[in-house]
């Protein structure tokens, strides 16, 4: 079924979230890739699920999901990009991740054929927590790396101006990382309250979020970044109590 007003309007597509570093965007050769036979309706799919993010919330959760169960999710590589488009959500928007976990436990039965062998099935739930787990492990990794080559650069230049400009990055790069790895506990949390994430992975992932959480202790008390990341690193650790 096609919703109304799927079409944005320039300001609309600028306020919508980037994708994260840590994941793979949604893009054409994806279709490619798996011989999508209905390219065009898998964009225009994207588009409406785009869409329905932009403006899901508590109020309206019950009415969105119901456009949603009517869209034709029948490939992998279309159900690979709508666990692309919530979970990009969920990192870029810590507040609402209560919404988009209740989202995906909605959508956690749903099953397609495999790009590989057709008479195999792969479900939303196996797929979305291959993505949040992996994320998890290969987040702190990547961001060590990234940084380190920032500072390189850094320490590299003799110019002022230019060392300047380069710790910038540096500390935006900072935000950055702390933004995602954020998103990505509150998420995991969220999911776990739902049932959704095993006690056993948990286990697997709370000495590292034990990490997580006394650095985020040591950046709220000195209020190491900025008001608004602050506040929200604040939200992590009432989740804890």
């Amino acid at each position: 079924k096609k919703m109304s007003g799927t079409k944005k309007t320039r300001k609309q597509e600028t306020q919508s979230p980037a994708p994260s570093s840590s994941g793979q965007a949604v893009e054409k050769q994806d279709l490619k890739e798996f011989q999508d036979p209905e390219p065009g309706k898998t964009q225009e799919l994207y588009a409406q699920m785009d869409y329905i993010l932009d403006r899901v919330n508590q109020n309206n959760f019950q009415q969105s999901m119901k456009a949603i169960t009517e869209f034709t999710i029948n490939t992998e590589a279309r159900l690979k990009s709508i666990i692309h488009l919530i979970y990009e959500r969920a990192l870029a928007q810590p507040a609402s991740s209560v919404v988009y976990a209740n989202m995906c436990r909605c959508l956690m039965g749903l099953k397609v054929p495999t790009a590989a062998k057709p008479a195999v099935t792969v479900n939303f739930r196996k797929l979305l927590l291959n993505r949040v787990q992996n994320d998890f492990e290969n987040m702190a990794r990547n961001s060590r790396e990234i940084l380190q080559q920032k500072q390189e650069m850094v320490d590299a230049i003799t110019k002022e101006e230019e060392r300047q400009r380069l710790r910038k990055e540096l500390e935006e790069a900072k935000t950055e990382g702390r933004r995602q790895s954020l998103g990505n506990i509150k998420f995991m949390c969220e999911l776990f309250k739902l049932k959704m994430l095993t006690e056993c992975v948990m286990h697997d992932v709370i000495p590292r979020m034990d990490q997580y959480y006394n650095q985020i202790v040591k950046i709220v008390k000195n209020r190491t970044t900025s008001p608004r990341i602050t506040s929200m690193l604040q939200d992590v650790l009432d989740l804890r109590k």
